[in-house]
Formats: C-alpha cells, structure tokens, sequence
C-alpha cells in the first residue's frame, strides 16, 4: 500500500462518515429528498465563553477558537434548519501540542446544527 493512499485512507474519520449517513437519512425522511443545499456560506466564526473575556473575569483565558468554514444550509420543513460546517481553525491554542482552538486535534473542524426556527415576522 503506498503512503499516499494509507494517507488518505484515514484522512477521513469513520465518525464524519457516519456523520453524514445521517444527515442523509433525516433529509430524506423529513421528505427533503434533494441534496441541493437551500444556501452555501462562507463564514468567519469565534467560538468561547464570554466569561473568559474581559470585562467579565480578571484572568482572561484562551480557550476559544477562530475558524474559517464553508457552510451549507437546509430549510427543512415544519421550521427546522440544518447547516453543516467544515472548516479549519485559525490559531493554535497550545504552541507546543496538535491543539488547535478549544478542540484537541487536527485543525480541521466539522459541526452540524439542527434547529428549529421560531418566525418573528414574514
């Protein structure tokens, strides 16, 4: 086997894949049948606890993360939305380990959202 397909062989976590059959399954039986997502969004995002910030503590901390995603997003019926994310996080946390942001690991980041939206006005 050479090193390239060993590479990427395991480039992809089995739990992304598993991941994805199901966001494919609810898809369908949500009777959203087309993969076409409704929007794509490039996004910058920061992700941490506002109390690690000033003016909210006196020993702000670090744990946060900047990433830079694609986003792809469905109007689902009955009000729900789903947005999936894959993106790469900006900094690294701890200079000296595979940190990066407030994940362990890779720099490469996946989030999925499922929600339920509640109109406010049409």
């Amino acid at each position: 086997m050479s090193n390239a397909y060993h590479s990427f062989r395991f480039s992809l976590p089995i739990s992304l894949i598993m991941w994805a059959l199901f966001v494919l399954l609810v898809i369908n039986l949500v009777g959203c049948a087309a993969l076409v997502p409704n929007y794509v969004a490039p996004e910058l995002e920061h992700i941490s606890h506002a109390t690690q910030h000033a003016p909210f503590t006196n020993a702000p901390t670090r744990y946060g993360a900047n990433l830079a995603n694609l986003t792809i997003g469905y109007n689902l019926p009955h009000h729900f939305n789903l947005e999936l994310s894959e993106g790469v996080s900006l900094d690294r946390h701890y200079p000296q380990s595979n940190q990066w942001g407030e994940i362990e690991g890779p720099r490469e980041q996946f989030s999925a959202r499922l929600r339920y939206m509640i109109e406010v006005r049409k």
